[in-house]
């Protein structure tokens, strides 16, 4: 049997092979992001050292595809069932605050802009077994679908 999830990181697709673990296969990112961005802050915003098999299997991914860059980490808020979401606090290049969000897509995508095309995109997915996660970033009042 075949498990499957995936990050709207937009999506990462995730499955398990014949190793029973969990594996980045795709990253579909947002216009204005890419592959290894998208992966470093759905990373950011992942439980480090954990046992959480998709947080696993981001860090790994990220790892692989380094980005320049990234946020630096202040502060981690670990996955809440409440909220389906997990959420960082970091320092951008720049010096200022962002905020990084990894999630259900719904919840997630609730946080930011309407985004017809992740939407349909998640809904396809979705249709086709996947489990679809989503990763937002921006100021703590403006979060961008990544």
């Amino acid at each position: 049997m075949k498990r499957q999830a995936s990050t709207y990181c937009a999506p990462i697709k995730t499955g398990t092979l014949t190793q029973n673990a969990l594996t980045v296969t795709a990253v579909h990112a947002i216009s204005g992001f890419d592959e290894s961005h998208v992966l470093g802050l759905a990373a950011l915003a992942s439980s480090d050292g954990g046992q959480d098999s998709v947080d696993v299997a981001i860090r790994a991914a990220a790892a692989k595809k380094a980005a320049s860059d990234l946020p630096k980490l202040i502060k981690f808020i670990p996955f809440d069932p409440g909220t389906k979401m997990s959420e960082a606090t970091a320092s951008d290049p720049g010096g200022g605050t962002v905020r990084a969000v990894k999630g259900a897509f719904t919840a997630v995508a609730a946080l930011t802009q309407p985004a017809p095309d992740a939407s349909k995109t998640a809904n396809e997915l979705e249709a086709q077994g996947f489990r679809v996660l989503a990763v937002a970033v921006g100021p703590p009042a403006a979060l961008k679908l990544a």
